[in-house]
């Protein structure tokens, strides 16, 4: 009489799940390679009406903001994230590209990178009556945490659940912005032991 053999999945995952988790990020990482090319992955141009809500969004927080100045930052944000996603030579997903460059096949592009370098290029508009902050959730968490800017009137007259978070990771270089009480997916707090790094460094609001 022959033997039958049940397979348990659920008790060999559990086993083996050390195993098959790298597998796992393998086969991932695999199909990203296999969708590579030479090419940065094409995003939708930046519109005038994108610029234009994120100009009122930035405005509208306080009367202490320029107007001109809100402009300003919304459409370098909004260009800037783009270039990086073509220096980045970003053509997948932004989880398949933090694979890509933890495996070594690109130089840059994890979420506290696209915050880093945008910041830097939005510190040089040198506004006068807007900062900006690193912004961070989950922190410590290796799998979820996340890095973004987030945009205050630099009088500080606003608590963070009003300010707006930029985050140019999201969405592989088309930017997501939004008022952090909005932003339901991250649990957003400003990053004060990154801001006494910065070259140039805002005041710190009240905690």
């Amino acid at each position: 009489m022959r033997e039958v053999v049940v397979l348990n999945f659920g008790t060999i995952i559990h086993t083996h799940a050390r195993r098959l988790l790298p597998l796992l990020f393998w086969t991932v990482g695999l199909l990203g390679v296999m969708g590579l090319g030479g090419c940065s992955r094409s995003l939708p141009q930046v519109t005038p009406t994108q610029t234009s809500r994120l100009t009122h969004m930035i405005a509208q927080m306080d009367r202490s903001i320029n107007r001109h100045e809100a402009e300003r930052l919304a459409y370098e944000a909004l260009t800037y994230s783009r270039t990086l996603a073509a220096r980045y030579r970003v053509t997948t997903s932004p989880w398949v590209h933090n694979f890509l460059v933890n495996i070594g096949l690109r130089d840059r592009g994890l979420c506290h990178q696209w915050a880093d370098d945008l910041m830097v290029h939005l510190e040089a508009l040198r506004l006068k009556s807007i900062a900006l902050y690193p912004a961070g959730a989950y922190i410590g968490n290796y799998w979820r945490e996340h890095n973004a800017i987030v945009v205050m009137p630099r009088n500080h007259s606003v608590p963070l659940a009003h300010a707006i978070v930029l985050d140019p990771w999201r969405h592989g270089g088309q930017l997501f912005f939004a008022s952090v009480a909005n932003d339901t997916r991250y649990p957003w707090q400003i990053r004060r032991e990154r801001m006494r790094h910065r070259s140039r460094p805002s005041t710190l609001p009240p905690p």
